[in-house]
């Protein structure tokens, strides 16, 4: 049974990205740092929990060379990906400073 209500696009409303305002201004230090650290580390994980190495040059030079999330998607052709980032916890007289991780 078809709904009721279908969804229509509205005339003249253009949608062209997804950006959510509350994370959006963060963006670009986050696609930044998330490229800087796939490529020092030489591997993300993806959404399986398994190691992608970025072993190849072709791959490692497309990542480098990514300006959004499509061609940073492309490029490391594994599907949704994540990384841990270094998080240094602070001296607080009880725990000393050692890293975290972060994503």
């Amino acid at each position: 049974m078809p709904p009721r209500d279908p969804v229509r696009p509205l005339k003249g409303i253009r949608v062209v990205s997804s950006q959510v305002v509350r994370y959006y201004p963060n963006f670009p230090k986050a696609f930044a740092t998330f490229r800087q650290l796939a490529l020092s580390r030489g591997y993300v994980f993806n959404a399986a929990n398994q190691t992608v190495p970025l072993s190849k040059p072709a791959m490692r030079s497309a990542v480098e060379a990514a300006k959004d999330c499509g061609e940073l998607y492309a490029a490391l052709n594994c599907g949704d990906c994540w990384l841990c980032t270094p998080c240094e916890r602070t001296y607080s007289g009880v725990h000393p400073p050692r890293p975290l991780d972060s994503t």
